[in-house]
């Protein structure tokens, strides 16, 4: 799970047209960044979620991370935004695809809390 970093504020100074574009560039890197195999999606407003099928806690983390940093460099010149991020795993810490969201929910809560701009491991 991944949230754009204070989204708002984006909207709120640069207008709605300049907001859908971000959108549009991170919805674009995290579709080149991910595998054939995965499955993107927006989630929600500003929310995104990628479903890696058979992927193992540490590899989900690497490809969160570089999900990130291609965000974090993609805008640091201009808008300056930013993306937090939430990762969970299936079996490993939940046993249902209603758990698997609610953990990587609560772990992406965590990056917000400890500061934005990270990726926080469940």
């Amino acid at each position: 799970m991944m949230d754009i970093d204070d989204f708002k504020q984006v909207n709120d100074s640069y207008g709605h047209p300049e907001g859908d574009r971000v959108l549009s560039e991170i919805s674009t890197l995290i579709l080149k960044t991910a595998r054939d195999l995965d499955i993107c999606s927006r989630y929600g407003g500003e929310e995104f979620a990628v479903i890696l099928p058979q992927t193992g806690h540490q590899e989900a983390l690497r490809l969160a991370e570089r999900i990130r940093k291609r965000v974090e460099n993609r805008f640091k010149k201009d808008l300056n935004v930013t993306i937090s991020l939430g990762v969970a795993t299936c079996p490993r810490v939940a046993k249902s695809a209603e758990a698997l969201v609610s953990k990587a929910d609560k772990a992406l809560f965590q990056s917000k809390k400890r500061g934005k701009n990270r990726v926080t491991l469940s």
